[in-house]
């Protein structure tokens, strides 16, 4: 985080930094905390204005260069922040994926820096819409109305394929 916060061209504070990832019995996993670290260490040493952080969900990994990296599954960030009314910022590498959700207002950046300009109204981040960037997948054929099918399912290639093994061995699931 300080190499990346150093070379990003802010100043990382020269004092011990406690990050509290509670609750324990939640696993964390990969880097998709960095941003959020990141924004949060800026804000608490007043590089960042900390009003607008309220607004806000970062998720993202940070490269020791300080640029932003994309995570894996960032679809359900973007369904939590939908429902929680709060704009997500994520790298823009991870933009398209959380896109999906037509409910979040999504901002993607390449850096910090650009984050950092958007938060004190320098230059605004874009907005990403859906309608910006139609989906590539085609509308399922919905040849029973009414039910779901797997083409309906974006993503999730493990559990589609768990249930294609399923259906080929014609073996009962409950899948929630």
């Amino acid at each position: 985080m300080r190499r990346a916060l150093l070379n990003s061209h802010f100043e990382f504070p020269a004092r011990r930094i406690t990050v509290n990832l509670a609750p324990a019995e939640l696993p964390k996993d990969g880097g998709g905390y960095d941003l959020a670290i990141a924004m949060g260490i800026l804000a608490a040493s007043q590089q960042i204005p900390t009003d607008a952080l309220h607004h806000y969900e970062f998720v993202g990994e940070l490269a020791l260069s300080g640029a932003l990296r994309g995570i894996a599954a960032i679809l359900p960030a973007a369904v939590a922040c939908a429902a929680r009314g709060k704009a997500l910022i994520v790298a823009t590498e991870n933009a398209d994926s959380a896109r999906f959700d037509k409910g979040v207002r999504l901002f993607a950046a390449d850096h910090p820096l650009a984050i950092s300009a958007h938060l004190f109204g320098q230059k605004s981040l874009s907005l990403c819409s859906q309608k910006d960037h139609p989906t590539e997948t085609s509308e399922p054929d919905n040849a029973n109305q009414g039910e779901s099918s797997l083409n309906d399912v974006i993503g999730q290639d493990h559990a589609k394929r768990a249930l294609k093994i399923i259906a080929c061995g014609g073996h009962h699931t409950l899948f929630l």
